[in-house]
């Protein structure tokens, strides 16, 4: 008989799964919590009027739709992706209602809620042996969600007429997936399970990068662990090719719906050469000077270049200069008498034109990188301040102030003559302007306002500690495997949302109040499971400490 000896070493730091400490009376009163906080959330945005806010961009969100409902075909119009005109003209066919869209997006925002819990509460099986107990791991949850349920922004978003009422579900729902195909795939290996969501998430990665442009770094630096994770499978082959299916069905009926109209292939060079037109002009002064002008006469060139800089120091109502340009750039291509429009009827034409913006826009990038370097940097910083613009800090909305707009909006000669053929298109604009003459205001709770304060003024403190830790953690060779999972999460989130930030300062203007305030949940969830991570940091080197302390004091001589 053989004796087994048993030697037992004592841990410093005690971990305990963190399902043991969920009892029963806790998961009774979080699941009470959680539907007292949604039915308050659902409270708070359908006690609001559903009348949707429109802005200037309406028609090319709505007029698809309208056309289809007065018998015409579905058209594609000013470059917009067709799957949000085609949901609402699901809504308008079987509602005949404007407030249905507004009913629709709220669902939706209530659906992101519901996704941002469970994302968080899926973080918690990625650390099984965590010492923070999961009921304060929900508890935080609950706190982050309630946050992003009671904030104004997303209702605000919800009410308006723009794919941007529905980013923040389709940010959702991309993190969601991507967990769950993360923790299927490494964690808890499912492989059916697996390839489910994983190719889910690739397919919810391509849908908000197509239905969003600004998303796409956002999408692609998400989706990535799970395409780095199918590479070295052994059915990477099945998980490609469902993935690829996946795509080609959301791609398909875009690309044949794009064919007839002519602003997919015009919105990208033109927003491209007017945001970056104070560094291509001088360019193209550099050029006149040097006498590179390439094909174009020196007559026509100096004359664009000076027609340039007059439209770049020309001030208007509508179109207020950007700080960081100094100009706005959509006064070159549609204020009054457009400045583009001017060159396409010099040049002969929209393919001339085309072919000059791009001629110009390249060449400044590669005559000019670090003019584009330091603009780069300057709409980064505007995200990255010590206020960070995605968090709601002002407080409560005059609602009224939007409807006074949108009235203006509908009461525009186009738009009218668009939504008036309908009787409840006249009842929508008829309710616009009647609450344009209220006072009705989204009220924001004082908690919440303060926690939107609080994240704002330490998202980037909080960030750059999270990250160096992060990349530190990663790098000791030592770091157990949940550590680096823990760590890993921080920088997938992170990095995330700087992808949407970079995709924009690349392409566009930070600037633009929306660019920002879209990432308002997905800036949230990643700093709320930052903060988690530094505390739990923080509670392993203070137990740390005192075992150690305790140790030294048991009388115990050493060597």
């Amino acid at each position: 008989m053989t004796n087994h000896r048993t030697n037992t070493v004592a841990s410093p730091v005690k971990l305990a799964s963190p399902s043991q400490k969920a009892t029963p009376l806790w998961r009774i009163g979080y699941i009470v919590a959680v539907i007292f906080l949604f039915i308050m959330a659902a409270y708070s945005r359908f006690s609001l009027p559903l009348d949707s806010v429109a802005d200037a961009d309406l028609p090319g969100y709505l007029w698809p739709a309208l056309s289809k409902l007065q018998g015409n075909a579905f058209v594609h119009v000013n470059g917009l992706n067709f799957i949000y005109p085609g949901m609402l003209l699901a809504t308008l066919r079987t509602c005949a209602d404007f407030r249905a869209i507004s009913v629709v997006q709220h669902l939706l925002g209530l659906a992101a809620g519901g996704l941002f819990l469970l994302s968080w509460n899926r973080l918690a099986d990625f650390l099984p042996r965590s010492p923070m107990p999961r009921p304060l791991h929900q508890a935080l949850g609950l706190t982050g969600v309630a946050v992003y349920l009671f904030s104004n922004t997303p209702i605000l978003l919800e009410l308006r007429i723009r794919v941007d009422a529905i980013c923040m579900f389709l940010a959702a729902l991309s993190t969601w997936l991507t967990l769950q195909s993360i923790y299927y795939r490494a964690i808890s290996p499912r492989e059916e399970k697996a390839i489910i969501y994983g190719v889910a998430a690739l397919g919810a990665a391509f849908l908000t990068a197509s239905m969003k442009p600004s998303f796409t770094l956002f999408a692609l630096f998400l989706v990535l662990p799970v395409l780095w994770l199918w590479v070295r499978s052994g059915k990477r082959l099945v998980f490609f090719a469902a993935g690829a299916a996946l795509i080609l069905v959301i791609a398909l009926p875009e690309k044949l719906l794009q064919r007839d109209d002519p602003t997919s292939r015009t919105f990208l060079p033109r927003t491209l050469f007017a945001v970056h037109a104070f560094i291509i002009r001088a360019q193209m002064e550099r050029d006149l000077q040097t006498g590179a002008i390439g094909s174009y006469s020196r007559e026509w060139l100096q004359s664009a270049c000076d027609d340039l800089g007059a439209a770049m120091q020309h001030t208007d109502p509508v179109y207020k200069p950007f700080t960081t340009l100094g100009y706005h750039p959509d006064y070159l291509m549609k204020g009054k008498n457009a400045l583009f429009s001017h060159w396409a009827v010099q040049l002969g034409g929209e393919k001339p034109l085309l072919r000059f913006l791009k001629y110009y826009y390249w060449r400044s990038l590669f005559h000019r990188p670090l003019d584009f370097g330091r603009k780069i940097a300057r709409q980064l910083a505007i995200f990255y301040a010590p206020v960070c613009p995605a968090f709601a800090v002002k407080g409560n909305v005059p609602l009224y102030r939007n409807y006074i707009r949108s009235a203006t909006v509908l009461s525009a000669p186009d738009v009218h003559g668009m939504i008036a053929g309908f009787e409840w298109g006249a009842a929508y604009a008829k309710r616009t302007t009647d609450l344009s003459a209220t006072r009705v205001v989204i009220h924001e709770p004082d908690g919440v306002k303060v926690l939107n304060g609080l994240f704002a003024r330490s998202y980037v403190p909080v960030l750059l500690v999270s990250v160096v830790l992060a990349l530190s953690t990663l790098w000791r060779w030592r770091a157990g495997l949940e550590e680096r999972w823990a760590a890993f999460i921080v920088l997938l989130l992170y990095l995330a949302n700087f992808g949407n930030t970079l995709g924009i300062s690349i392409v566009h203007t930070m600037e633009v109040e929306r660019y920002s305030v879209v990432q308002f949940s997905a800036a949230l969830f990643a700093q709320l499971w930052a903060v988690r991570w530094l505390s739990e940091l923080l509670w392993r080197r203070f137990r740390s400490g005192n075992v150690a302390h305790d140790s030294d004091g048991l009388g115990i001589e050493h060597g």
